[in-house]
């Protein structure tokens, strides 16, 4: 008996010690799944330890072996709910002490485990009221997520403890809301249901009180646009009231909100960012992935000395540079016009600057050119701008040839169409990308797995580069890197976790900070007398106050393009922590050969940026002249695509050049009519032409490039 005592002990104890070490192995997830499932699994074996003691005890007591062992299973069941029957055992726990230390062993266990199940359900509500006090009283900067979905999850993983405290704000039915509170428990987050009257506004206010003291950032992302427009103008409603736009520059106090929706019901969304004053942040997703991907894959990327001259960062003249697009959807539209503003390039043509076109193939197989954002924006220009009697200042021409084919992947004329578009002509050399985004993710990686065989077999893959969208990180990484891509030779984008459900690229955006110190050179060039710090203080306002949603995106896209510009030059830019070695001084001097910079020594620097004499353009041919040319050409393609029209010779004689209420700018012209447009200011304001010109600006951007790039942890390097 003594024997069989003993087993039972030493088994209680085996699965105490091996439960005990199981969840300490186990991560936090893991962990309170385990402890969930408290009353399954081995623990449960303490349930079966209990079977041969009470077998034991009721045969001491005199019961025949058959019954002793019905009886003990019916006792041992009703442990299950801590319904502690001694009786039957009573008489051989009096008798064997070691029996009867078994015996509570194993009541113990069994408590432990019912209580260890009742306090991981009650254990996660105290959690997180006790996270709840502690971000709401100290916490100084605060993510508050709204919408519980796979997105919004990779969202709040990317947010780290270091960059602030999260809150999870949910209005999902109830079924929904063990997942929710297990999620806030795993993540170490704070869950908070929405209340009834849906009203986001009031209960962050009734959370934190002010915003004075703390920046609170709410990212909204239902899945649902009205849902996410009714929360978004209750917060705004909550910014106007309490006069949060003060904040609107400052990153470390007030309220700002970050809502995603869908490019199709953007100017709904962009009228809160303009009310707001830019505590409100419109983030659509398929511009994210085109920035970045134009951001990593410019049209430059892989050029060499075949198709540039770096001696005068020009595209040779016998270089055809070709895209074709497969599909035309938000994705692909957006890429379109991202790259149309800023993949803009000069040749040049017995010695003269001349604009060479970047040619745009685009399939679909519905129709795709009559499209209303289309129209609205990009085909506003070419429709509705005529020189008619000199009534324009010299008309920029199309930032693009683009030419729409509507035939599906299927089509037999597919094939064949798409080859003559990437064949090299008999006296050029092309150039191509291929962007394909039509379809799944396992569609696109279909598609690109023929294509690149048909490259191979027109012997085009040497001069064409496949890129293909894949929404999931999991496939890229674990099967489309390791196996396709490294066969086919093609590349991915796309990565939805990667390039938009992440902190970084919602609230946080690198080209944004780049494109504010790039807004303060303007300052710094309008004010350059100013005190630093009214100069500063003024660059903030107008960025955040007074500018519109393009001039902003202009910066952001000017930016953009600075890699495209350097590869140019034979250079790229990397972080400052990369083991490249740094190129600035080599940089500065190929841009500045034959056109020195000349700084202004009188005046003191504004953030280390040094001021710079800006005298009327000079036409000597250099680096740096071409560069200016070609900025303001991609200033036109952006303004452009953005739906902006010239304004006409009468309007800049009345004083109203830019109205960007009516979408016009009476600076989209050639790079010769800024010269017109300069005498035209300066005889209307009758003041000199230095005062009128508006050339300085398009020196600017490369001009301080390596101080921009140093501000924001870069350096340049040899491409």
């Amino acid at each position: 008996m003594d024997i069989i005592t003993g087993l039972c002990l030493v088994c209680m104890l085996a699965i105490l010690g091996t439960t005990v070490v199981k969840l300490c192995m186990l991560n936090r997830e893991e962990r309170l799944k385990a402890l969930k499932n408290f009353k399954r699994g081995k623990f449960a074996l303490i349930y079966i330890v209990a079977i041969p003691l009470y077998w034991m005890g009721i045969t001491y007591g005199g019961e025949s072996v058959g019954k002793a062992l019905l009886s003990a299973i019916k006792y041992s069941i009703e442990l299950v709910v801590l319904k502690y029957d001694y009786r039957p055992v009573a008489q051989l726990m009096a008798d064997n002490t070691f029996f009867r230390v078994t015996v509570d062993i194993c009541y113990v266990l069994i408590a432990v485990n019912a209580i260890v199940f009742t306090l991981t359900l009650v254990g996660k509500l105290l959690y997180n009221l006790y996270r709840r006090f502690v971000t709401v009283h100290f916490a100084k900067k605060i993510y508050v997520v709204v919408g519980f979905n796979e997105q919004n999850k990779s969202i709040m993983k990317s947010i780290s403890e270091g960059e602030g405290a999260v809150v999870l704000l949910s209005d999902c039915k109830h079924d929904m809301r063990e997942a929710i509170s297990d999620f806030a428990f795993i993540e170490k987050l704070v869950s908070v249901k929405i209340p009834s009257d849906g009203d986001i506004g009031g209960l962050l206010k009734k959370l934190f009180k002010t915003f004075d003291d703390k920046c609170v950032n709410v990212i909204i992302n239902t899945g649902d646009d009205a849902k996410n427009l009714i929360f978004v103008e209750q917060l705004n409603a909550v910014i106007a009231g309490m006069d949060l736009c003060k904040f609107s520059d400052d990153d470390t106090l007030g309220l700002n909100a970050f809502v995603f929706g869908e490019p199709e019901n953007a100017s709904a969304f962009l009228h809160f960012v303009e009310t707001s004053k830019g505590c409100i942040h419109y983030v659509n997703k398929y511009k994210l992935i085109a920035m970045d991907f134009v951001d990593e894959y410019p049209l430059t990327e892989f050029m060499d000395e075949n198709q540039i001259d770096y001696s005068t960062a020009t595209i040779k003249d016998d270089v055809s540079v070709n895209v074709v697009m497969v599909g035309f959807g938000k994705t692909n539209q957006q890429i379109f016009l991202t790259s149309v503003a800023n993949n803009q390039f000069l040749t040049k043509i017995n010695g003269k600057l001349v604009e060479k076109a970047v040619n745009y193939f685009i399939y679909d197989k519905k129709d795709a050119k009559n499209d209303k954002n289309l129209n609205h924006n990009y085909y506003r220009y070419s429709n509705e701008v005529k020189q008619v009697d000199g009534a324009y200042l010299p008309l920029p021409p199309k930032p693009a040839n683009e030419k729409f084919f509507e035939l599906d992947v299927n089509d037999a004329k597919f094939y064949a169409s798409i080859k003559s578009q990437l064949s090299f002509d008999a006296d050029r050399s092309n150039y191509n990308y291929v962007v394909i985004a039509f379809g799944t993710d396992l569609e696109n990686l279909d598609f690109a797995d023929k294509l690149t065989a048909k490259l191979r077999e027109w012997d085009l893959n040497g001069s064409t580069r496949v890129f293909v969208k894949i929404r999931s990180g999991t496939l890229t990484d674990s099967v489309i890197k390791k196996e396709y891509a490294a066969k086919n030779g093609f590349y991915t984008f796309g990565n939805e976790r990667k390039t938009v459900y992440k902190l970084s690229q919602i609230v946080a955006e690198k080209k944004e900070y780049m494109a504010r110190d790039r807004h303060l050179c303007y300052a710094v060039c309008d004010s350059p007398d100013g005190d630093e710090n009214a100069v500063r203080e003024e660059a903030r306002n107008k960025w955040y106050t007074k500018w519109a949603q393009v001039q902003r995106e202009s910066n952001i896209y000017a930016c953009l393009s600075i890699r495209m510009k350097l590869q140019l030059l034979g250079y790229d830019y990397r972080p400052l922590s990369d083991d490249a070695p740094s190129a600035n001084d080599e940089y500065q001097a190929d841009y500045e050969k034959g056109n020195k910079i000349e700084y202004d020594e009188s005046q003191k620097p504004v953030k280390g940026k040094k001021m710079i004499k800006y005298p009327l353009y000079d036409d000597t041919d250099s680096v740096r002249k071409t560069l200016l040319v070609q900025e303001h050409q991609r200033w036109n393609a952006y303004m452009i695509s953005a739906g902006i029209i010239p304004s006409t010779k009468a309007q800049i004689l009345a004083d109203d050049s830019k109205n960007l209420d009516l979408r016009r700018h009476g600076n989209i012209t050639t790079f010769e009519g800024l010269v017109e447009f300069r005498k035209m200011e300066a005889a209307r304001r009758g003041c000199s032409e230095e005062e009128a010109d508006i050339i300085k600006y398009d020196y600017q951007l490369m001009d301080d490039l390596v101080w921009l790039l140093t501000r924001n942890g870069y350096k340049i390097v040899r491409k």
